[in-house]
């Protein structure tokens, strides 16, 4: 688990919502709605990688809870903003004092901030190196009866952890066919494009039935490249 657009994507919408919900006459429930689909499973998978005593998995999801707060908050206060409402006095900017403790309280909230939307945008980026490496890798002849049905990419900060980065590529096959040499090919294609270690896992899903690679539309996984006939001899 690792912070990605799709997450801050359930963020914002959360926010957007918590937000119409507390200034219409809209069911306040929903803010638990909001809370359950935005923050609850990050923050279980924290506690999950606590249990297991896997680092990894806990510095991610953490990560991604963080960003996810701030994107519940960002969107809660661009959406109050929007329908007009605002502070008496702006509690932040015009407050009168400022001691040492609030100073400080103050930079330890931007820098976690500031390290997890860097922390956020990084694995974005390099999911996005590992799908286009991906489908260029299976969108190759070689594999015109392979189809791509999943990537995984957890969370690894190689400041943190003196690991590779683990990717595990799902992927459907015919019956009766192996592609020993796929994960090895995926291994140069993601290094080549990512600059740094990796470490592949395929996991081969075979399937046995004709439509499954002569109508694309119809297929359970995403075929790689453009749609093309597949014809499976019987």
């Amino acid at each position: 688990m690792a912070p990605g657009f799709v997450a801050l994507l359930i963020g914002v919408a959360g926010g957007a919502a918590a937000a119409i919900g507390l200034t219409t006459n809209g069911p306040i429930s929903i803010i638990g709605v909001m809370i359950a689909a935005a923050l609850v499973p990050a923050a279980g998978v924290v506690g999950i990688g606590i249990a297991w005593s896997d680092p990894v998995l806990t510095v991610g999801a953490l990560l991604l809870l963080v960003a996810t707060l701030v994107a519940v908050n960002v969107s809660i206060v661009a959406t109050l903003l929007l329908v007009g409402y605002r502070s008496d006095a702006y509690f932040l900017m015009r407050s009168p004092t400022w001691d040492r403790t609030t100073v400080v309280a103050a930079l330890l909230v931007v820098a976690v901030l500031v390290a997890a939307v860097a922390a956020t945008g990084a694995q974005m980026r390099y999911e996005r190196d590992v799908n286009a490496g991906v489908e260029t890798v299976l969108d190759r002849p070689a594999y015109d009866r392979v189809f791509l049905t999943g990537v995984s990419t957890p969370y690894t900060n190689p400041l943190l952890f003196d690991r590779p980065h683990e990717v595990t590529v799902t992927v459907e096959r015919p019956v009766g066919r192996s592609y020993p040499e796929l994960s090895d090919r995926l291994k140069t294609e993601l290094e080549s494009r990512t600059g740094s270690p990796v470490t592949v896992r395929v996991k081969h899903v075979p399937y046995t039935s004709p439509a499954r690679v002569t109508d694309p539309s119809r297929a359970v996984g995403v075929p790689v490249g453009a749609a093309r006939e597949r014809v499976v001899p019987r």
